[in-house]
Protein backbone atom coordinates (compact mmCIF):
# COMPACT_ATOMS: atom_id res chain seq x y z
CA UNK A 1 0.00 0.00 0.00
CA UNK A 2 1.77 3.34 -0.93
CA UNK A 3 0.05 6.94 -1.04
CA UNK A 4 -0.03 7.51 -4.98
CA UNK A 5 -1.23 9.98 -7.35
CA UNK A 6 -2.51 7.74 -10.19
CA UNK A 7 -3.19 9.24 -13.29
CA UNK A 8 -6.75 10.34 -13.85
CA UNK A 9 -8.32 11.29 -16.81
CA UNK A 10 -11.25 13.10 -15.40
CA UNK A 11 -8.94 15.00 -13.11
CA UNK A 12 -8.76 18.65 -14.24
CA UNK A 13 -5.68 19.18 -11.61
CA UNK A 14 -4.39 16.91 -8.97
CA UNK A 15 -3.56 18.79 -5.93
CA UNK A 16 -0.80 18.32 -4.14
CA UNK A 17 -0.30 17.88 -0.13
CA UNK A 18 1.60 21.38 -0.15
CA UNK A 19 -1.16 23.08 -1.71
CA UNK A 20 -3.74 21.31 0.25
CA UNK A 21 -3.35 19.73 3.53
CA UNK A 22 -5.54 16.70 3.20
CA UNK A 23 -7.81 15.12 6.46
CA UNK A 24 -5.85 12.48 8.56
CA UNK A 25 -5.37 9.11 6.65
CA UNK A 26 -6.87 10.29 3.77
CA UNK A 27 -6.54 7.88 0.61
CA UNK A 28 -5.07 5.35 2.88
CA UNK A 29 -6.70 1.73 3.16
CA UNK A 30 -6.99 0.07 6.32
CA UNK A 31 -7.70 -3.43 7.40
CA UNK A 32 -9.08 -4.38 11.39
CA UNK A 33 -8.03 -7.80 12.71
CA UNK A 34 -8.56 -9.04 15.85
CA UNK A 35 -5.79 -8.27 18.47
CA UNK A 36 -4.57 -11.76 19.32
CA UNK A 37 -4.98 -12.98 15.55
CA UNK A 38 -1.57 -14.11 14.75
CA UNK A 39 -2.83 -16.01 11.81
CA UNK A 40 -4.17 -13.75 10.00
CA UNK A 41 -1.32 -10.90 10.67
CA UNK A 42 0.71 -13.25 8.90
CA UNK A 43 -1.72 -13.20 6.18
CA UNK A 44 -1.34 -9.68 5.68
CA UNK A 45 1.82 -8.94 6.34
CA UNK A 46 3.06 -8.63 2.52
CA UNK A 47 0.41 -5.77 2.24
CA UNK A 48 1.66 -4.01 5.19
CA UNK A 49 3.52 -0.46 4.25
CA UNK A 50 5.39 0.63 7.29
CA UNK A 51 5.95 4.10 5.58
CA UNK A 52 2.37 4.61 5.21
CA UNK A 53 1.83 3.19 9.18
CA UNK A 54 4.35 5.38 10.70
CA UNK A 55 3.34 8.40 8.51
CA UNK A 56 -0.71 7.85 9.58
CA UNK A 57 0.14 6.91 13.41
CA UNK A 58 1.12 10.69 13.42
CA UNK A 59 -1.31 12.07 11.67
CA UNK A 60 -4.52 10.57 13.65
CA UNK A 61 -2.03 10.67 16.78
CA UNK A 62 -2.04 14.62 16.14
CA UNK A 63 -6.01 14.51 15.41
CA UNK A 64 -6.52 12.49 18.62
CA UNK A 65 -5.01 14.92 20.57
CA UNK A 66 -6.63 17.81 18.98
CA UNK A 67 -9.73 16.17 19.34
CA UNK A 68 -10.18 16.57 15.81
CA UNK A 69 -13.05 14.87 13.94
CA UNK A 70 -15.12 15.27 10.53
CA UNK A 71 -16.49 18.56 11.61
CA UNK A 72 -13.35 20.22 12.10
CA UNK A 73 -11.30 22.01 9.47
CA UNK A 74 -8.17 20.45 10.45
CA UNK A 75 -5.21 18.51 7.74
CA UNK A 76 -2.49 16.66 8.64
CA UNK A 77 -0.27 14.93 6.38
CA UNK A 78 2.94 13.37 7.45
CA UNK A 79 5.82 12.86 4.79
CA UNK A 80 8.57 10.45 5.30
CA UNK A 81 12.66 10.93 3.75
CA UNK A 82 14.38 8.34 5.36
CA UNK A 83 14.66 8.47 9.08
CA UNK A 84 12.88 11.65 9.27
CA UNK A 85 9.30 12.50 9.80
CA UNK A 86 7.98 15.53 8.67
CA UNK A 87 4.14 16.28 9.63
CA UNK A 88 2.50 19.47 8.74
CA UNK A 89 -0.89 20.59 9.49
CA UNK A 90 -3.41 22.88 8.95
CA UNK A 91 -6.44 24.21 10.93
CA UNK A 92 -8.57 27.55 10.32
CA UNK A 93 -12.34 28.52 11.43
CA UNK A 94 -15.25 27.25 8.63
CA UNK A 95 -14.74 30.71 7.05
CA UNK A 96 -11.06 30.63 6.24
CA UNK A 97 -10.20 32.95 9.45
CA UNK A 98 -7.41 31.88 11.73
CA UNK A 99 -5.43 29.78 9.23
CA UNK A 100 -2.82 28.04 10.82
CA UNK A 101 -0.07 26.01 8.87
CA UNK A 102 2.75 24.72 10.24
CA UNK A 103 5.48 21.79 10.07
CA UNK A 104 7.83 20.11 12.51
CA UNK A 105 10.26 17.03 11.49
CA UNK A 106 11.53 14.65 14.01
CA UNK A 107 12.46 11.10 14.00
CA UNK A 108 10.30 8.44 11.67
CA UNK A 109 10.96 5.76 14.73
CA UNK A 110 8.33 7.96 17.12
CA UNK A 111 5.86 9.54 15.12
CA UNK A 112 3.86 10.29 18.40
CA UNK A 113 6.46 12.12 19.74
CA UNK A 114 6.50 14.35 16.04
CA UNK A 115 2.32 14.40 16.53
CA UNK A 116 3.22 16.06 20.13
CA UNK A 117 5.99 18.63 18.85
CA UNK A 118 3.37 19.38 16.13
CA UNK A 119 0.69 20.12 19.10
CA UNK A 120 2.69 22.60 21.32
CA UNK A 121 3.53 24.68 17.89
CA UNK A 122 -0.50 24.74 16.93
CA UNK A 123 -1.16 25.66 20.30
CA UNK A 124 1.24 28.20 21.08
CA UNK A 125 -0.43 30.14 17.97
CA UNK A 126 -3.93 29.43 18.87
CA UNK A 127 -4.90 26.16 17.79
CA UNK A 128 -7.05 25.48 21.18
CA UNK A 129 -8.78 28.67 20.58
CA UNK A 130 -9.94 27.73 17.35
CA UNK A 131 -11.19 24.32 18.67
CA UNK A 132 -13.05 25.28 21.52
CA UNK A 133 -15.11 27.64 19.23
CA UNK A 134 -16.05 25.10 16.90
CA UNK A 135 -16.75 22.92 19.84
CA UNK A 136 -19.31 25.10 21.35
Amino acid sequence: IQRLYPDNPIATQVLAPGQVVPAAGQGVLALEIRENDEAMRKVLAPIHHVPTATCVEAERELQRRLEGGCQVPLGIYGELDGGRLTLTACLARPDGSGLIRESVTGAAADPKAVARALEKVLVSLGARQILDELNR
